[in-house]
């Protein structure tokens, strides 16, 4: 039986990606696990991005990929895949003559007249008029040569239930995007959604020009309590935001452990140099099987502690 080359490993573990991360949502997304928490188990879901971990991207940006369940329209997130040897294209874009985004580009970027900045500002500050300074696509931006890293689904209870990768910016179509495809294979998925830019993500929901159609988990997303994450709270300064999503109004969320995903990521900050060299192939499949084992190893603690406590207590003899 002929062994396969790197290229054929490479195809056979992107076909098995999808799957994987399927696999993981629904492992992790299920009610039975829960048994052994205390406390308010899975009262809420904790969104939130970690950046360290991120892989090298072909710097094609200009690419649009099909919503989860087409509520919304298509989602900006650029090539995918890794680049070749020596070079910031991947191999199927290396022949091609597209530009990295698709738009006639300056011989000297210098000469951008300044009015078109200004007017980009103007156009930029009316489709969000908060004052809060938390809109991560206009903060910041991988433009070039690497992900944005992974955005991470936790309960409050510490269990992580869903993965999914970032290219670009956090933006908030992708999170929503995100979300979608949580509704679709997370079984215990809980009505309070905890993301430090709740805002912003709440205006894009009340938003109908955001959406193609309408479908139960549009339904499911306008019924949801989406609210800030205490930490990055005190950031949402706008009257607005500081009335619809302050988390210690809601009784679930302010008895909830809702800096969850920070305390993930400070654990999961440790794996970032050993995944900065994985491709397209491996990058997730290697963040989800880590944090396999992270709940793996929670879930087997909390199995031994209910036991424990329940165990008789030992004749004194």
């Amino acid at each position: 039986m002929p062994v396969p080359d790197q290229q054929d490993f490479h195809t056979m573990l992107l076909d098995l990606l999808p799957f994987l991360k399927e696999l993981f949502t629904k492992k992790w997304g299920k009610r039975d696990h829960h048994v052994f928490c205390t406390g308010p188990c899975s009262a809420t879901i904790v969104l939130d991005g970690h950046q360290k971990a991120t892989r090298r991207v072909c710097s094609i940006k200009n690419i649009f990929v099909p919503s989860v369940d087409g509520t919304i329209r298509n989602v900006k997130v650029g090539c995918s895949a890794t680049p070749a040897f020596k070079n910031k294209r991947c191999g199927e874009h290396l022949l091609t003559n597209e530009s990295e985004n698709n738009t006639t580009q300056h011989l000297n970027a210098q000469f951008v007249r300044k009015h078109h900045l200004r007017k980009k500002r103007r156009v930029q500050g009316l489709r969000f008029s908060l004052r809060c300074k938390t809109l991560k696509s206009l903060q910041y931006k991988r433009v070039l040569h690497r992900t944005s890293g992974i955005i991470a689904a936790v309960y409050n209870c510490g269990f992580i239930c869903s993965l999914y990768e970032l290219f670009g910016s956090e933006s908030i179509a992708q999170v929503y995007n995100f979300l979608l495809y949580m509704y679709q294979n997370v079984e215990n998925f809980p009505d309070v959604i905890i993301y430090d830019d709740a805002c912003h993500l709440k205006l894009f929901i009340e938003n109908s020009n955001n959406f193609v159609r309408s479908t139960p988990s549009k339904e499911k997303f306008e019924k949801a309590k989406i609210l800030c994450d205490k930490l990055h709270y005190r950031n949402h300064v706008d009257p607005w935001c500081r009335r619809n999503t302050n988390p210690y109004n809601d009784p679930v969320a302010n008895n909830t452990n809702t800096e969850i995903c920070e305390q993930i990521f400070a654990w999961l900050a440790q794996y970032k140099n050993i995944v900065r060299g994985f491709n397209e192939s491996t990058f997730l499949i290697y963040i989800c099987l880590i944090c396999d084992l992270y709940n793996t190893n929670k879930y087997d603690n909390l199995q031994k502690e209910y036991l424990s406590s329940r165990a008789p207590p030992s004749a004194n003899i």
